[in-house]
């Protein structure tokens, strides 16, 4: 089962920048790109390298492991060598969050019902 789970404030967001985020110890990278907040999963998918810790050009994010170059906004690999793309993640704005659609644990309600600190 899969529900939205809110990671980070978007005032905590500017336009052009890269930012991570945590949710259950998995890393999101979040930006912005024409107004439109971009969701994906925080790493290069040819070497893993952490993409919040990257380099942005316009609307591209550049990795310095092998200088792959991904279009923010599609997630398509656009340098000179080809890649995987990154892997977008479906996201919306409530109340003032970006909230991302993860998978739930297979007992959600005990996670819910105790309280458990949860990472942002």
């Amino acid at each position: 089962m899969q529900a939205y789970e809110r990671i980070m404030e978007v005032s905590a967001l500017t336009p052009d920048g890269l930012f991570r985020g945590l949710l259950r110890g998995q890393g999101y990278l979040m930006t912005m790109v024409d107004g439109e907040i971009i969701v994906s999963e925080d790493r290069c998918p040819h070497a893993d390298f952490p993409l919040s810790s990257a380099r942005r050009e316009g609307d591209s994010v550049i990795c310095p492991m092998h200088n792959g170059v991904f279009d923010l906004k599609t997630g398509e690999s656009v340098g000179l060598r080809k890649f995987s793309p990154l892997c977008r993640v479906p996201s919306r704005v409530v109340d003032g969050y970006v909230e991302i659609l993860v998978d739930q644990p297979a007992d959600a309600s005990a996670v819910i019902e105790s309280g458990g600190a949860r990472e942002n």
